[in-house]
This record gives C-alpha cells, structure tokens and sequence, in this order.
C-alpha cells in the first residue's frame, strides 16, 4: 500500500519504515514483552493488525528499529473482500492506534530514516497487467453509491471535488496528491470521531483506494523504478507537509 499505508505511518510516527506491515520481521524480547504487559494485543488496534501493531509500538515507544530488503515477492491477486479485509488489519489498526498514541505522535514533525541493510530491488512496473478502466468504474461507483456515507465522513468541499472526479473519463482522470492526503487525513479523523461505524469508514475507504491507484499506475505506466520511487516519495512528502491540516482536524472536527 505504497500510496496510503506507508506515507501515512511516516508522517504519523516520523520513520521511514517502507513495510509496517512486513510479513517477516523479528522483535527484541524486551519489546514483545511490553507488548504483553502492557496488554495491547487486547486494544482495538492490536487486535486488528498484530503485525503492524508490533511495529507501530516500536516507533511510538521509541524503540531502535531498523529495516532490511529482501527481495522481490510475488503476492497473490486479491478480490474485493479481501482488500476490505487488508484494510481492517493495516489502516483499521494504524487509524485505531492513534487515538492511544495520540500524545506522541501529535509532536512529531518530517521524518527520519532508520537504518537499512541489504540491495535495494528496483520496484517493478505491474501498470500492463491492472485493468485501469475497471478501477476507473469501481471509483466512480463507489463514490456515487456511498456519497451519503461520504457526506459524514469527509468535509462538503472535499465530498464535491471527488464527485467531480469521479465524472472524468479514463484519459483525463487524476486523483491529485494533495486531494488524496487530505482525504486520508478526513477518513483518520472520522474513524477518531467514530462519526458513523468505525467498519464502515473503511469500508468506504476501498473505492477511493483504488482511485488513487488508479493515478499511481497512470503516471508510472512508462516510467523506471526510479521515477517510481521519486513519485512515491513526492506523495510522502506531501503527507509530511500536510500533517497540521490533520493536526487541526483532529482537534476541531465536531
């Protein structure tokens, strides 16, 4: 989830973790023994999403991590239900985590990158083999059927320009940075104020997912690994940039 899960932990928790939720990772005995003590495989967040919650509990405790490239990995295709379900394990956790944790993080600013081992793997190019006018018709009949549920989630203005977007035809689509970061922000901040089922908003979340997606592939369809990753870093930045509007939302949003 390089356009939602890993910006949105870097400019919440200020470290440059490009898996929170890697599948393979190793934790010192002091840090799964806090984990234990202080019970929270028993929060809603680390019920959720035990990995990332292991890892989300390194970086607001201030523990040393660090990360290592293994090598390119093939996963297997996912249908409907099962990005919901990813969903609920990653962002469910990272957006229920930040309720507890809201005093560290809240004072964090940019971000810092942690120590890295191993050769970097050129990110691969998968735009050819995703059918983009399939994503283009889950985004836009995901907004029309949902608006209602839209409408207690997210601001009037950002409600509209979605809407807008959601009229464009395939060659004219964008889901631009900065709309998509304060959208995350509106959905972390509406799953704080639990404005209606806490499910639901990420439920909601999927279609929007995947209109982001959509621009993701379209601007990196003929590009390099390295554009790829100059792209996704931009994103992450923007994310970073944009942290106080989150901040005032948080704080404000009724």
């Amino acid at each position: 989830m390089r356009n939602l899960l890993y910006p949105m932990t870097r400019s919440v928790y200020g470290c440059r973790i490009h898996e929170p939720y890697g599948s393979e990772f190793a934790v010192s005995s002091r840090l799964a023994s806090d984990f234990l003590a202080k019970g929270i495989g028993n929060e809603d967040w680390g019920r959720l999403g035990p990995e990332i919650s292991m890892t989300i509990m390194a970086l607001a405790g201030k523990y040393r991590v660090c990360q290592s490239f293994l090598g390119s990995k093939t996963l297997p295709g996912r249908g409907t239900h099962d990005v919901v379900s990813v969903m609920r394990r990653t962002v469910g956790a990272l957006f229920s985590s930040m309720d507890t944790n809201y005093p560290v993080w809240s004072a964090i600013t940019g971000s810092e990158a942690p120590p890295t081992f191993g050769a970097t793997t050129e990110l691969g190019r998968d735009a050819a083999r995703i059918n983009r006018k399939r994503l283009l018709e889950m985004f836009a009949t995901g907004v029309a059927q949902l608006e209602p549920v839209l409408g207690s989630i997210l601001s009037e203005s950002m409600l509209s320009e979605l809407k807008r977007i959601a009229t464009l035809g395939l060659n004219q689509f964008e889901y631009p940075a900065e709309l998509w970061t304060k959208t995350v922000f509106e959905f972390a901040v509406s799953y704080h104020k639990s404005t209606i089922s806490r499910d639901h908003i990420i439920q909601a979340l999927v279609p929007l997912y995947r209109g982001r997606s959509l621009t993701f592939l379209t601007e990196n369809r003929d590009g390099s690994g390295e554009d790829v990753e100059m792209r996704e870093e931009s994103l992450c930045a923007d994310f970073e940039r944009l942290k106080p509007f989150l901040l005032e939302s948080w704080a404000d949003r009724k």
